[in-house]
């Protein structure tokens, strides 16, 4: 179990990887139909798509400071068992989430073979269950945190 301990925070922050690259597409396609990401301001002086596409952004930075604190909690000589579930949970997460989201703001255009936003939605679909599924991650969360045993989460 202690090398999945080390390897989880390093897929979380592969599918956040993905998920940064479909962000910047994103972010890419917007530019060109004239929209522009501003983050001045507040909500009522932003379009819901500018709206829809910080908080995408703020998921993202979410996940990137659980891998990193994971990370930093190992060099600290502590065994990351649950930081690395979250780690891992969380960039998962953040992944199909965000290429999920990004192919809704682009709309169908995102789904065509000649953009990286396709195979990013596949990764982070990817990512998500490689080294043990969100679901499984969050059960060795609970069991770590709330002293759950096996019998107490059937």
């Amino acid at each position: 179990m202690s090398v999945f301990n080390d390897s989880r925070p390093m897929v979380g922050a592969m599918a956040l990887g993905v998920a940064r690259a479909a962000l910047d597409f994103t972010c890419e396609k917007l530019a060109d139909r004239g929209i522009e990401v501003s983050y001045r301001g507040g909500m009522r002086s932003r379009s819901a798509v500018v709206d829809r596409f910080i908080r995408l952004e703020a998921i993202y930075e979410a996940a990137l400071l659980t891998v990193l604190r994971s990370k930093w909690v190992e060099q600290q000589a502590v065994p990351p068992k649950v930081e690395a579930s979250i780690a891992k949970a969380a960039g998962g997460k953040a992944a199909r989430r965000i290429t999920q989201r990004c192919i809704d703001l682009l709309g169908p255009e995102a789904l065509s073979e000649d953009h990286p936003l396709d195979r990013c939605f596949r990764d982070g679909r990817i990512f998500d269950i490689y080294e043990g599924a969100g679901e499984i991650q969050r059960l060795i969360i609970a069991r770590s945190i709330l002293a759950y045993t096996g019998r107490d989460l059937r």
